[in-house]
């Protein structure tokens, strides 16, 4: 089979520009399908791949001071690209959400161990539907000018605690509801506070409209 000199013959001396050296061509081109990707083959050349590099990385605008990573970066690479923003816990995030996450996590890592922080990280996380607040000043203990004792007041406490309150979502199936709310939702939840939470806190979970989820340290 005959075979065109490629761009790589050029950069040999004359003595290997002869016609007859057919073997010549055929090695070379197997270089040029991998450098070059030049249509011989259905892969894409090394030369092509590293300049659509800055597509895998660039954000694009969501609106105001909102960003996701593009198009231009395949889905099998999303994974690898949040681990290298640090990013460990990730999975069960709809593309979409994934996409914005790893584009804001950076910027939110300045606001770690904060209330704002964790109600950001709850938003990615859980279904749009499943409503969750974060109280972090439940008034616990004697409070100066507020408090009446004997009444509300209340010796030692649990400091350094935190009650977060989820709603829980209508119409799922009875087998999945357990403290007034969906046991997978649950689990998500505790998995999304534990990571984000400050290491020396504590919480408790509850659902309204239903018992209390058991407390978690």
């Amino acid at each position: 089979m005959q075979i065109q000199p490629g761009p790589l013959l050029q950069h040999l001396p004359a003595i290997y520009h002869d016609p007859a050296n057919v073997w010549l061509h055929h090695l070379l081109a197997l270089f040029e399908d991998v450098l070059f990707g030049t249509g011989r083959s259905e892969l894409r050349g090394l030369e092509d791949l590293i300049a659509s590099t800055p597509g895998l990385l660039t954000p694009i605008h969501r609106g105001e001071n909102a960003y996701a990573v593009g198009d231009g970066a395949p889905t099998p690479f999303l994974p690898w690209l949040a681990q290298w923003v640090g990013l460990s816990r990730h999975e069960g995030i709809p593309e979409a959400r994934l996409r914005e996450l790893i584009a804001e996590i950076v910027p939110l890592y300045g606001m770690r161990g904060t209330k704002s922080y964790l109600e950001k990280m709850l938003e990615y996380f859980l279904p749009e539907d499943l409503s969750v607040t974060v109280h972090d000043q439940d008034a616990e203990g004697l409070m100066v000018g507020a408090s009446r004792v004997g009444s509300d007041t209340l010796l030692g406490g649990q400091p350094f605690r935190f009650r977060v309150t989820a709603r829980a979502r209508a119409g799922i199936d009875e087998r999945e509801q357990r403290n007034g709310g969906n046991v997978r939702d649950e689990r998500t939840i505790r998995a999304v506070v534990d990571l984000a939470k400050p290491a020396h806190t504590t919480y408790d979970l509850r659902w309204e409209g239903g018992a209390s989820g058991s407390p978690s340290i």
